[in-house]
């Protein structure tokens, strides 16, 4: 009996912390991923709905050049790889809500891809749309040029504006305290 007082009973193991949840911000992200990844899926039937609809001698040029010869197949090529990018973005938004490691993996996946084919995108744009745009529009009525200037200026633009949800889930997903929040997240 003396030996117990002098043993103290074994310690029971330490019960882990529980995991903190993903911020507020981060849970933000996530869910705008969500959206945005939803609002992709909706690209391509649209895109190719409007196809259809152009009735104007004007517009029914511009789908000849976007649709046919090289164009066509780069825009088929980019609707597919836009597709899936819509895919994997919504597969990141719901790793980012729920805190896990792949949300964080997903998503850095997704903001190089994206980067990637906008580059991509661009480069076709300026060495095979624009000309053709600016073509087009130099020998048709004052509405045609004016629509060939704005497609010119909307694909620059776009393209621009295009960048903001890649550059931010870069930044967001490689600073230091977001790495270590992921990094302890469970798979």
């Amino acid at each position: 009996m003396d030996s117990e007082r002098f043993h103290p009973p074994p310690t029971p193991p330490p019960v882990p912390l529980p995991r903190e949840a993903p911020s507020s911000g981060l849970r933000l992200l996530g869910i705008a991923q969500c959206a945005l990844g939803v609002f992709g899926l909706s690209a391509a039937p649209l895109t190719l709905i409007t196809r259809f609809v152009a009735r104007d001698p004007g517009s029914l040029r511009v789908q000849e050049l976007l649709w046919e010869g090289f164009l066509g197949a780069w825009m088929y090529a980019s609707l597919a790889l836009g597709t899936l990018a819509a895919i994997l973005l919504i597969a990141a938004g719901v790793g980012v809500v729920r805190g896990r490691r792949w949300g964080r993996s997903l998503t850095l996946w997704h903001a190089g891809i994206s980067v990637a084919l906008m580059v991509l995108g661009q480069l076709v744009s300026v060495l095979f749309l624009y000309p053709a745009l600016w073509q087009l529009g130099q020998g048709g009525t004052a509405a045609e040029r004016g629509g060939a200037i704005g497609g010119v200026v909307g694909g620059l633009f776009g393209g621009l504006f295009a960048l903001v949800l890649p550059v931010l889930e870069l930044i967001v997903m490689t600073r230091p305290h977001v790495r270590d929040f992921f990094a302890q997240a469970e798979s």
